[in-house]
């Protein structure tokens, strides 16, 4: 999920501002930007089985994910699945955003090396 976000985030942003030239400074606040977008997503859809996952660990008794799942459910409905989603947004979306801004950069400088050394 999260590389899919990044990857279309890019052609989402110049499609919503065409004027937009995405070069020098800006390349790294649209990669930072595509980061943060791809760790929200990322938490949000992962949030539920995090949860499960946390309750099935909690338990003294073995339980299976659909036990953990129907136990949560009972004590809070849906949204007991997301509970805290901002604390773990904030935290995932920025180490995220890191993880793809130095991803992207690596990915351009050896790229740039690649062609340099081609020439």
């Amino acid at each position: 999920g999260k590389f899919t976000v990044f990857d279309y985030f890019n052609e989402v942003v110049l499609r919503i501002f065409p004027q937009l030239q995405i070069t020098g400074i800006m390349v790294r606040v649209v990669s930072l930007c595509k980061g943060l977008v791809a760790g929200i997503v990322a938490v949000c859809l992962s949030q539920p089985m995090d949860t499960i996952t946390t309750r099935m660990n909690q338990s003294v008794q073995h339980m299976n994910v659909i036990e953990a799942a129907r136990l949560l459910y009972s004590a809070g409905g849906l949204s007991i699945f997301y509970t805290g989603l901002m604390a773990r947004v904030l935290w995932s979306c920025m180490a995220i955003a890191m993880q793809f801004f130095v991803y992207d950069w690596v990915k351009e400088t050896m790229y740039d090396a690649i062609l340099v050394g081609v020439n």
